[in-house]
């Protein structure tokens, strides 16, 4: 089977580091020929998709799929590996050219919400991939280490005025308070696509479930890491967005790619990781930890114990929405990384991530779901 992994200019180069990954992880596979596209026009495209001819195209985010170009090789399968919430990636599906297309979510709670954007499209789970590089000594230079993007909620609220209509404004107001309130941040289940004021319209409702699933993010990085703060609890965080004087100990440092990233998880005492919006499944960050030998503290997902990963011993977990549950799993590093169970649990979490969530773990479900859906082998 010949297989298309397109590239394009995606923020921290994350999705660009999952498509060399996991194409790297197909070429693995017996029988696999695969070509990385940087994608940087539709020419491009309809280049390789006239030379190369790929049976299946890997696309990250759904780049490229709707270009005119996808529908003059009908032939071609496309499988969309979402990851993040489904209302950011909706324009590109919205505008569909593939003529055959599978959606993948690495989040449960995101496959009812394709069902209600896409329903003709079939969805089904796939998680992150999990980088894992050869073990090397780790040294702590930094402390626990932060990596994300920050914009003031206060601020993104006040633009809704002018973008959406007045009852559209009330009723966003009211699902972020009915999410902090209720301990839910999973915007399709604040929002009911049923509800009259969005007129049946899935892109009104889109839009709607990415502004919610954006502020309940933002507020709680917010209201966490001035947990922290207020504790005396300085953290390096690293991302676009930050200024250094709304903090007192907190260090703030530039944005760093994808690949520099992973260097700052084995470089640092412990990794943050505040997914609240996936409470059943996957970041590539714990993985990443687990991989390297790292700690993560992470809010709960029911993946990572499913997939037989232990809280407490193979890494930490906090409450968000409870006050001072993080303040306590940072106080209880020293002891965690003291802990003679945790010493021996490492090697059993890298050979874990290596077999079941690697790139190459990933690159045999990504076929499997290639041979279940489309046919291909």
């Amino acid at each position: 089977m010949r297989v298309l992994v397109p590239t394009g200019d995606f923020q921290y180069d994350v999705a660009n580091g999952f498509a060399r990954d996991l194409a790297a992880g197909i070429a693995s596979q017996a029988g696999q020929e695969v070509a990385v596209l940087p994608l940087k026009s539709s020419a491009d495209l309809r280049q390789a998709l006239h030379e190369f001819k790929p049976d299946l195209v890997l696309a990250i985010q759904g780049i490229g799929i709707n270009a005119p170009e996808a529908a003059e090789a009908p032939d071609t399968a496309w499988m969309v590996m979402g990851i993040d919430h489904p209302s950011h990636i909706f324009g590109r599906i919205e505008q569909i050219q593939a003529k055959k297309t599978l959606i993948t979510a690495f989040e449960a709670s995101h496959l009812p919400c394709w069902k209600i954007l896409a329903p003709e499209i079939p969805c089904a789970f796939l998680a992150h991939p999990a980088p894992v590089a050869p073990p090397n000594a780790r040294k702590a230079e930094l402390g626990l280490s932060f990596l994300g993007t920050w914009n003031s909620p206060e601020e993104m609220a006040q633009k809704w005025q002018g973008k959406f209509p007045e009852a559209v404004i009330e009723r966003l107001t009211e699902a972020l308070s009915q999410g902090m309130n209720n301990h839910c941040a999973i915007a399709s289940e604040l929002l009911d696509f049923r509800e009259p004021i969005w007129l049946e319209s899935r892109r009104h409702y889109s839009l709607g479930m990415s502004e919610v699933d954006l502020l309940l993010r933002l507020i709680l990085r917010s209201r966490l890491l001035h947990e922290l703060d207020d504790a005396g609890i300085g953290i390096d965080i690293f991302g676009n967005g930050w200024k250094a004087a709304d903090w007192r100990h907190h260090r703030i440092h530039q944005a760093v790619s994808y690949a520099e990233a992973l260097n700052i998880g084995a470089r640092s005492l412990g990794v943050l990781s505040i997914t609240p919006s996936y409470p059943a499944g996957s970041h590539e960050r714990p993985l990443s930890c687990l991989a390297q030998g790292s700690v993560c503290l992470s809010s709960p997902s029911s993946f990572y114990r499913d997939a037989g990963f232990t809280p407490g011993l193979d890494y930490l977990e906090y409450d968000p929405w409870v006050s001072g549950s993080l303040t306590q799993a940072v106080k209880s590093l020293p002891d965690f990384y003291a802990s003679t169970a945790r010493k021996d649990a490492v090697s059993a979490c890298r050979f874990k991530v290596l077999q079941n969530h690697s790139a190459k773990a990933r690159a045999r479900q990504i076929l499997g779901l290639a041979k279940d859906h489309f046919g291909l082998d």
